[in-house]
Order: C-alpha cells, then structure tokens, then sequence
C-alpha cells in the first residue's frame, strides 16, 4: 500500500506598513508650535520691587487707564526679606510699557482730607497701576514701585514742573491746587526740606495747556487758610479759599503785564506767605491751550527793523525807531513809519536796518496804504507765502501775535478787538507798547496771517495785509 504524503504549509511573511512612528514626530511638532505660540504672545516679563506687597497676588491686573494690560505671575519675598518682587506678564500690545521712566504702584483703598482712591479694592481684588514712561525711553524690565499712588497718575507730555522754595511749609501738602485767576492749573507733587534743610522745597506741576502762564518774573504764594483783615474803606473783610485748599492748601501765581521769557522745567521760584496789591491787578494777555497754532502752521519768522534819521532845524540831533518787518518775495512788509522815510528828515540821513543790510530811504516804497508798505530789499531771510493771509473777518475772532522768533505769542480774544472801518481796534486794557510794533496778528482756528499789530499815540490796531 502506497502512502500519500502528507501536505505541508507554506509559511510567508507579509511586510504590513504602519503610521504608528508619525505619533511622537506630530506630538513633538505641536509642543514646538505652542511653545512658539506662547513666547511670540506671551508679551515681555518684568519684574516690580515694592517694600510691601499690600495684598497682591498671582494673577491680580495691571492696569493702565482702567484697561488691563498685564497679569501678575507670581508675587514673592526677595532673599534677605526686605522687598516683595512682582513678576508681571505684560500684553503684547502693552510692550511699550517696559521702558525706562515709566511708573508702578499698587491701587488700594486710601482716604486723605480732600481724596479717596481705590475704592474699588475695597471689595474687589487689589490690582498695579502704570504711567508708561516716554515713547523714546531705552528698554528696561526692572523698576521699583512707588510707595503710594501719584498725586498726578499721568503727567501728559508737555507739562511744566517747577521748584518752590518758602521758608515754612504753610500747610501745604502733596495734592494742593496750583492756581491762576483761582481756576486750577496744576498740582504740588511733593513736600519736602532742602537738601540743605534750610528751606521747604515744593516740587510743583503745571498741566500743557497752561504753561504759557508761567514766566520767568511770575511771582507765586500761598493762599490755604483764613484771612481777617479790618480797614475804615471796607470794614471788616474775611477772605476765605475753597475748602479744599483750607485742608491741604493751596498755591496761586500771577504774570506781571510784561511777561518775561516762558519758564522751563526745573526752573526755581520763592514762595511768598501773601500775595502783594499791585499782584493781583496784572492782565497780561497771555495764550492758553496745549496746541497755539494748527500743527501745520508755523508762525512767520519776522526780522528786526531798525530806521534811522536825523532832524531838527537849530540842533539836529540822530533819531531812531525799531519795529518788525515780515520777509516777503521780493523784500519786506512792515509798518509805514519803519519803511518810509520820516517827515522833516533831513535829506539823504533816512536809512533802514534789517537783516544786516542798510538801506537808504530816498525812493517811495513800492506800496504803502492805511499805515503799512512795502519796500523791495534783496535779504537771505526766507520769504513769508501770502498766499497764508486772508482778509480780516467782519467779526473779531482769536488771534495770537508774534514779534521776535521763538518768543512766546500774546493772546488777545474776540471781546478784546473792535470793528473800526477796515481795521480792528485794541482794548486800551491791553497794554502793547512799540516794542511790538510791526508784530504778525495769526489767527488761532487755521493759522493764517490777518494782519500786522501797528502800535502808536498810545493805541494798538490791527491792519489788514493786502494779497498778493
């Protein structure tokens, strides 16, 4: 019997493909991707010394303006245990906030005889304030807070501060009104001794759109308190502040009518316990506002003038009057009695000054009309565009007048100017002298030339320019 073999299996191995290693490789990719996510959004880290913590913990807001812009990561006790470090996890579109000079404080609940502050923090969490520093200010991640919340929280670009220096304090504290005409202007931001203790040292602010008031010869005292005075005109007068400055006092200062330069920041004045008579009767017309002119307006740059001649018929003797003329194409604008030659001058001894040249006035001008010409002068000076003058309005408007170049501007509002004819009249009030004579007249809504000040027999009026 033949036996059958029996069969046997064929084994193969079948190679199967998996996707199984693409798991880790798309795990590793995504943690890259969130790490990039998380340091290209996560906004720039400081971190904020404090000497006490005053409550704040992780998680607490920044805020700038009443808007969160960064969170506070972790509060924690510096090694040797005198500080508290705040580490801050600012907005990405807060990074400007990481510069030098900007400013840190905790908000909390604070009550002071005219102020309560962080009320909010009463019942909510605590929170960080910030007063960015300057837009130009180099990088910086480290600061130090301040030990309460600013008297000003945000001192806006352009202001004014000013050291006052009294012999006693009068009563003054941080926050007392600085005042003009007892409308505030700005703040005391701090009192303090001298360096030398010899003297109470005020360090005061003056908000931009008032720094015009301040001048070199402006005079300030202190005004907190009670007055009682007795006299046979008036009887018995009592002189009473506002009730703020009762509490923390006050400070006011005057401009004398002829205002010295403009002050600059850092600029030292004494403080005086009262306020002198003659003090209070000062009007100086003086600009107000952050911004004098239309930003792309700039005031014509007029040149020194100066004519020269001589007179008189048994002693002759030299004469002169100076004044302003405005550059134009061609030559210069100004006043008649500046570009013509005086009436009774003796013959050939007229001239003119301006610009370093020296003209002799011989010919007639080429125009001269309601106390103004024009005389051809070849000058470097650049050339004012007429085309910036427009005809005086029927009514007054607000209008401000330069004379020397970089000279700060007098104001003079709408009640100040009277219709008369074609040219506008001068409150006898204000008081312009020669000095100013030939001065440009702008007006303050779009910056163009109305007219040229003509200042003489006591008076002040503005003349229209003529067109081109």
């Amino acid at each position: 019997m033949t036996e059958t073999p029996l069969p046997t299996a064929q084994v193969e191995l079948t190679q199967r493909r998996t996707l199984a290693w693409l798991l880790p490789l798309g795990a590793l990719g995504l943690a890259l991707f969130l790490l990039v996510q998380v340091l290209s959004e996560g906004g720039t880290r400081i971190v904020i010394r404090a000497s006490e913590g005053h409550g704040i913990e992780a998680g607490d807001a920044l805020r700038y303006r009443g808007i969160e812009v960064g969170r506070v990561e972790d509060a924690r006790l510096t090694e040797d245990l005198a500080a508290v470090d705040l580490v801050v996890r600012l907005d990405p579109r807060a990074e400007a906030i990481a510069v030098a000079g900007s400013r840190f404080w905790v908000v909390r609940p604070r009550l002071t005889v005219d102020r309560v502050q962080g009320l909010d923090t009463v019942v909510g969490a605590r929170h960080l304030a910030v007063d960015p520093g300057g837009e130009d200010a180099p990088r910086q991640t480290e600061f130090v807070a301040l030990e309460a919340s600013p008297v000003v929280e945000h001192l806006e670009p352009g202001g004014l501060e000013l050291f006052l220096e009294a012999s006693t304090r009068y009563g003054l504290t941080e926050g007392a009104p600085v005042t003009y005409r007892q409308l505030q202007v700005g703040h005391v931001l701090s009192v303090g001794l001298s360096s030398d203790a010899t003297a109470v040292e005020l360090r005061a602010w003056i908000r931009p759109e008032y720094v015009q008031l301040v001048r070199t010869n402006s005079v300030f005292w202190e005004t907190g308190g009670v007055e009682l005075g007795m006299s046979l005109t008036e009887g018995l007068r009592l002189d009473v502040g506002t009730l703020r400055s009762l509490l923390i006092g006050g400070v006011a200062f005057a401009t004398p009518n002829d205002p010295g330069a403009l002050a600059t920041t850092g600029a030292r004045f004494a403080l005086y316990g009262e306020a002198e008579e003659d003090w209070l009767e000062w009007t100086p017309p003086l600009a107000v506002g952050s911004q004098l002119l239309p930003t792309d307006q700039a005031p014509p740059r007029l040149l020194r003038a100066v004519h020269r001649w001589e007179q008189g018929r048994i002693l002759t003797g030299a004469r002169q009057r100076t004044g302003w003329v405005l550059p134009v194409e061609g030559g210069v604008l100004g006043p008649s009695d500046l570009l013509v030659a005086e009436e009774g001058a003796h013959e050939g001894t007229a001239t003119l000054e301006v610009g370093g040249a020296r003209i002799a006035l011989v010919s007639a001008p080429a125009w001269h009309d309601a106390g103004l010409a024009r005389r051809e002068v070849q000058l470097e000076a650049p050339a004012f565009d007429l085309e910036r003058a427009r005809p005086l309005p029927e009514q007054p408007e607000e209008v401000l007048v330069f004379s020397a170049p970089g000279a700060a501007p007098m104001a003079l509002s709408a009640s100040r100017l009277a219709v008369d004819g074609r040219d506008w009249t001068v409150d006898r009030a204000i008081a312009f002298d020669e000095s100013w004579n030939g001065s440009a007249v702008l007006a303050r809504a779009d910056g163009a030339l109305l007219g040229v000040l003509l200042v003489g027999e006591g008076r002040a009026r503005v003349v229209a320019v003529p067109r081109p």
